[in-house]
This record gives structure tokens, sequence and C-alpha cells, in this order.
């Protein structure tokens, strides 16, 4: 189907005219990029008439705009992750340190979403070259045994954490976190954990009904850890 445009006088395609449902045909008078000049016109030398025509127009049409946007994404899924990466790109050359605090703030404020981002990052990686995937895993444990190690103790914390039914949340880096917070040092006698090892105890304990979060987790020694066994920090320290 063709019109011909009000401003030009060319005869285009529907394709290129917006929509408008006040018209008998259902499109608007001008072309887009007529349009587009015309706007540019009326609103190029006054940026912030031009913020105040558009926040208006958002604000009598946001439902529309956004049932759109989203029938939009939905039937481009490729285009929205193409314009998020260039948004991240271009967010992060221009200040690096900003994007990763920012980065860092929604990981730890969408800690499930996050979790299925990478799942599916992962998931997606092995199955288009599931060996060359395999050779990057043992690659990268084999650089990085303290991470590797914290991984283990981490899932063996949460299984038994789940076999009493325990909830709560643990951070992924909550080691690190608690040994810059303790300053290296045991929970309860204060000795070098550096030197010593480290057990990740729960200050009330997960037989008595303790969360598995990182409100109730500090880092012991392992003779103070075993010493505790199902006492409270209160009861250990008091005793």
């Amino acid at each position: 189907m063709n019109k011909q445009c009000s401003s030009c006088k060319k005869v285009k395609s529907t394709k290129e005219f917006h929509r408008n449902k006040a018209q008998r045909d259902g499109f608007q008078n001008q072309c887009k990029a007529c349009k587009g000049k015309a706007n540019k016109a009326y609103l190029g030398n006054s940026p912030d008439k031009r913020k105040e025509t558009i926040a208006n127009y958002y604000a009598r049409n946001r439902e529309a705009i956004l049932e759109n946007l989203k029938k939009y994404w939905e039937e481009n899924p490729e285009k929205r992750q193409e314009i998020r990466r260039r948004s991240c790109k271009k967010t992060y050359d221009e200040d690096p340190e900003k994007f990763r605090q920012k980065a860092r703030k929604w990981r730890g404020e969408n800690p499930e979403r996050f979790r299925e981002i990478i799942a599916k990052a992962y998931r997606k990686a092995y199955d288009a070259q599931p060996e060359k995937f395999r050779e990057q895993v043992r690659e990268w444990k084999k650089n990085n045994p303290d991470k590797v190690r914290e991984m283990s103790r981490h899932r063996a914390a949460l299984k038994r954490a789940q076999g009493y039914g325990a909830s709560g949340h643990v951070s992924r880096n909550i080691n690190q976190i608690l040994m810059s917070s303790q300053k290296g040092r045991c929970y309860y006698c204060n000795r070098d954990l550096l030197e010593l090892g480290f057990h990740q105890d729960h200050k009330v304990p997960l037989a008595r009904e303790g969360l598995h979060d990182d409100s109730n987790l500090v880092l012991a020694c392992p003779p103070c850890n075993l010493k505790k066994s199902t006492k409270t920090a209160e009861e250990f320290i008091g005793g």
C-alpha cells in the first residue's frame, strides 16, 4: 500500500509513515522523514522544550507505549540484547569504575536473577561448544585453586543448610567479606586465620534452627569451630 506525503509530495510505501488512527487510512499525512525534519526544526533550538514535549507525550500515552515496547521486545529478543550490549559498552567506556559499582550493586540486589542469567549463559556456551567449554573450566580451576576451594565450601554449607531446612541468603564472596571485617582473625580466639586455616561457622547452629545467612556467619579457626560444636556463639564465648 502506498501513500503520497503531504510535504515532499512523493509517493511512498505506508511503512514510511507513522500510524495515526485519526486518519481515514490509519497513517499520518507526512512521511517519517518529513515529520522528523519538521520536529527537528520546531524543537531543535530549544532542548528544554523538546524534553518537555517528550515527557508530556509519555505521560499521556504511558500504558500504550509500554505495551507496544513489551510486544516489540518479545518479537525481537536479539535486537534487545544488541541494544543492551551497546548501551553497556558505552557506559563502561565512559566510566569503567562507575559501571562496575552499578553492576555490583545490581548483583547484590538481584542475586536470583543474576544466577539465572549466568546459568543461561553457561548453558548456551556449553551447547555451542561443549569440549571447549570443559577445557576452559579445567583451565580456570587450575589457575584459581583458592576460588575452587571456596566454592566447594559454599556448596557443602548450602547442602548442609538445606538438610536442616534453614533459610536465608549467603553472598558468593562471604568469606572475603568476613575475612576483611574480622581482619583475618578467628571470631572466637582472635588467632591468625591465614596461619591456622578457617571454617565457616554459624553463630546460631543450623541444628538449633539458625539461619544460613550472611548475618549468622563468621570465620573460625578449626580448633574453635570443632570445640564449639552445637553451642551458640554466646554460649561458647561465655562458657
